[in-house]
This record gives structure tokens, sequence and C-alpha cells, in this order.
């Protein structure tokens, strides 16, 4: 329930990355439909107001549908959390076979 997990984290901050962490060690591993949005590349094709390049802001779908293209498993823990989340989020290098 919402309001039970806030007052968990309000009293320990780090109840939601334990969990997860715990779930995953558990073998319950949590799984999302992964969806992205794709734009034009042209200027003249691009959405009124809106800049791509601020990721505050959010494509409408009904401007650019969310495409469905797998299913996201987290199936295994960090084991050196630096390297493996922190650095690795990073570096443009690291994209999914297949995305250019």
């Amino acid at each position: 329930v919402w309001e039970e997990a806030q007052l968990i984290a309000g009293m320990d901050p780090d109840f939601h990355r334990r969990d997860l962490a715990d779930a995953i060690e558990a073998g319950i591993f949590p799984e999302w439909e992964l969806g992205i949005q794709t734009f034009p590349d042209t200027p003249e094709q691009t959405f009124a107001g809106i800049d791509l390049l601020d990721p505050t802001k959010i494509v409408p779908e009904e401007l650019a549908p969310v495409q469905p293209v797998g299913l996201l498993t987290l199936n295994a823990n960090p084991t050196n959390f630096f390297a493996e989340t922190e650095q690795v989020a990073f570096h443009p290098g690291h994209l999914v076979p297949g995305i250019d």
C-alpha cells in the first residue's frame, strides 16, 4: 500500500532499494514491459514547443506512441555497485545490441 510504503521509507530511506535487492536474491525477479518512443530526425518534423533534449519534458503518447520492444527483467544484483551501476550508466558505448 502506498501510504504504508511512504511511512516505512520515512523511517528507513533504503527500504525500497533493500526490498528490491532481497527480492532478486530470493529469485523473485521483477519484470516490466519495456517500450520506447521514436521521434523524427528532421527539424521540420519535430514537435512544436517540446525540447527533446530536456529530460524534464514528456512527449505525449498521442504525438509519439510507445512501441513495446521487450520485457525488462531484473535478475541479478550488482556485485560492485559503482562499476555496474554508476559508472556504466554514463558510458555511451553501453547500449543494448541492436539499438543504435
